[in-house]
């Protein structure tokens, strides 16, 4: 769903102004088509010819043929697979009719120069002028044309210089690593189950994971905690055979929400346990960290965990235990 955010449009809307933000839709939504079709000559159909476009590079390029000639390289090579999605924009009219528009946009599907693809998503800011010209295209009247552009990606800016920093320590992986990266967060763990029907209901219907896809050759599936980039949940069948390892993985939710966990839980069947598997419907609160947690069950016996982290100072000097006990502390502290 694309939002339009605030504009400078009134409550009771004329018909020039429903005119003028028809115009807009249509170039943002021409945008993102001529983009997703990697067609340049369709892309620069949206400028007019003495159009300045600057990319996420920061390279700029003047003139409508430069602009058509500079996209077909991206287009055919490290975009060819790509797709943009528009997430919102909104548009502000500095004359009647030169307007400014900025387009936030998300992006999939890139590759290096080399062919190696990229896995993150990319997202950035597109501003836009563009001018309304009387020019009429299949029929069409009045349309937006874009003056100037520039093109922000603010998740991982890829320059000529990071590109080929990439593209070097793949290619060259002994002589260009120096440390290992900063790990952001966990992405992915792995469960073995039993019966991997019951298990991908449970995770999907109890614990409200996003089901991704079964891999019947494997006997194995994946789901997806959040949006598929977030985090993933792999099971794999034992084929019934006993499971001798019980494993454990904590989800992280947030506080006001986990109070209500233990009543949910028995409303589904599953008995609350504390951080010692010990039947409690009191979340557990682990001090140094500071957390708050209620565990239980699933079918393998698997100990999950919900988890909400405190925002308050740690407290390595206490012992882990009930959350009423560290509410009491706090309050004789205090």
């Amino acid at each position: 769903m694309i939002e339009k955010e605030g504009c400078d449009i009134d409550e009771n809307t004329n018909n020039e102004t429903n005119h003028k933000d028809s115009l807009v839709w249509s170039l943002v939504f021409d945008f993102r088509d001529a983009f997703n079709r990697h067609d340049p000559k369709t892309f620069a159909n949206l400028l007019v010819e003495e159009a300045e476009w600057t990319d996420v590079t920061g390279t700029t390029m003047v003139g409508k043929s430069e602009i058509e000639h500079q996209h077909a390289y991206p287009f055919q090579t490290v975009l060819k697979e790509a797709t943009l999605d528009v997430k919102s924009f909104r548009n502000k009219w500095i004359t009647d009719n030169i307007v400014s528009i900025e387009i936030k946009w998300e992006s999939f599907g890139h590759r290096t120069p080399e062919g190696i693809p990229i896995p993150m998503a990319r997202h950035g800011l597109l501003n836009l002028i563009a001018t309304i010209t009387a020019t009429k295209i299949e029929g069409k009247g009045q349309t937006l044309k874009i003056v100037s552009a520039h093109n922000n990606d603010y998740t991982s800016t890829f320059t000529l210089s990071d590109r080929k920093k990439v593209v070097d320590k793949i290619k060259h992986p002994k002589n260009s690593l120096t440390k290992l990266p900063v790990i952001e967060r966990l992405y992915e763990t792995h469960l073995t189950v039993s019966n991997l029907e019951r298990s991908i209901s449970f995770y999907q219907d109890v614990i409200g994971l996003q089901f991704g896809i079964k891999d019947i050759e494997h006997n194995c599936a994946f789901l997806f905690a959040g949006r598929p980039e977030q985090s993933m949940l792999g099971l794999w069948s034992t084929n019934m055979a006993p499971i001798g390892l019980k494993l454990h993985i904590a989800f992280k939710v947030n506080i006001n929400d986990l109070f209500n966990v233990p009543n949910t839980l028995r409303s589904k069947g599953i008995v609350p346990l504390n951080i010692y598997e010990e039947e409690t419907d009191d979340p557990t609160v682990i001090p140094f960290i500071p957390s708050a947690s209620v565990y239980f069950h699933d079918p393998d016996g698997h100990l999950l965990e919900y988890l909400a982290l405190l925002d308050e100072e740690p407290r390595p000097n206490l012992k882990i235990g009930p959350w009423s006990e560290w509410i009491s502390k706090k309050i004789n502290k205090n």
